[in-house]
């Protein structure tokens, strides 16, 4: 079988603080296969993009990866300093596309010679040859080439996304990190970019990790996805799996957010109270507060992620993942009650 293009095993992750050490993650494990579209979704504050800049060592300098591995084909790189992410990984290996990303462009740089620079400090490239790679894909983005030597400010918002996206592929990386991809962008072009994205799986061989909190975009554009809540992995699968077979309380409430198509008059679900701010060690489900199922033991310790019952791939970190087909089965029943008395 081919190696993982990225392991990420039980991973912890602690911000250091003047008050505490903070928990941004806990245990924290998922692999990325060859040409897979993973997607790493959850609520804001929950841990996402704490393990994006991990994986490329850009951890604000109170981070500190507290245990745990990260494996990109197969060797591990969680304890790389910055000269080796730079010689090794960022760009060549692994590319990002932040959050914000429209302005991570310099304003006052071609982007044009923004390519160069990344090829000079990162490969030994001619011009000829970085350009001729920049205007492959201004057309794989749909840019056109005489645009390469236009100053960002020129670019509209979604082309100037697009942009980040051809820079991000420029040196022909096995994984792109892409952290919010369609942030402050319309919905036309939020659904341009993706379309975009998925030319590049199509055409690239190249490997993703979407971090959103729009559980429907990962159903959509992924492969495979895991769900995150206080630093904790919820749920991991395939899309299949957690679409159709949510084992992990938060997994289900997180999917009856979000409008779903078949079902126009469905009511909207609401998760109440808030993500925790977890200090110290983590020592019990950080879902249990807001859990309508949970119990005294959810509470007694942090809850391994183990397969769900009759399939190794299909993951997740609930105590009562054998019972929860029964126990949404039974709140789903109990709403359409209370709905009709009313």
């Amino acid at each position: 079988m081919t190696e993982p293009v990225l392991e990420v095993e039980n991973l912890n992750i602690r911000y250091h603080t003047q008050q505490a050490d903070i928990a941004a993650v806990t245990d924290a494990s998922f692999t990325i296969e060859e040409g897979q579209y993973h997607g790493l979704v959850g609520e804001s504050g929950c841990g996402k993009s704490t393990i994006a800049k991990s994986i490329i060592g850009g951890l604000d300098a109170n981070g500190e990866i507290s245990a745990g591995k990260i494996k990109f084909r197969g060797k591990e790189i969680q304890d790389f300093d910055d000269e080796a992410h730079n010689k090794e990984i960022r760009w060549k290996r692994i590319a990002m596309i932040p959050q914000a990303s429209m302005n991570s462009l310099d304003p006052v740089m071609r982007i044009n010679n923004q390519a160069l620079d990344l090829a000079e400090v990162h490969t030994d490239w001619t011009e000829k040859k970085t350009m001729d790679r920049l205007r492959e894909l201004f057309d794989i983005v749909g840019l056109p080439a005489e645009r390469m030597r236009d100053y960002p400010h020129q670019f509209s918002g979604g082309m100037q996304q697009r942009v980040v996206i051809a820079l991000a592929l420029l040196l022909g990386p096995d994984l792109i990190i892409a952290d919010e991809p369609t942030t402050a962008l319309d919905v036309i072009m939020q659904d341009q970019i993706m379309a975009h994205l998925q030319e590049i799986k199509e055409d690239i061989d190249v490997s993703l990790l979407l971090i959103t909190h729009d559980i429907s975009l990962v159903f959509e554009e992924c492969d495979s996805m895991a769900v995150m809540h206080g630093g904790q992995i919820a749920e991991s699968g395939s899309i299949r799996d957690v679409f159709y077979d949510p084992k992990h309380p938060y997994s289900i409430l997180l999917q009856k957010t979000f409008p779903d198509i078949r079902y126009p008059d469905q009511e909207l679900a609401t998760i109440d109270g808030t993500p925790p701010v977890l200090s110290g060690e983590v020592t019990e489900c950080t879902f249990a507060d807001r859990c309508p199922w949970a119990e005294p033991l959810c509470r007694d310790q942090a809850p391994p992620l183990e397969p769900s019952e009759g399939d190794p791939t299909h993951l997740n970190s609930c105590i009562r993942s054998h019972e929860m087909d029964d126990l949404a089965a039974e709140e789903t029943r109990h709403a359409e009650v209370t709905d009709d008395i009313n």
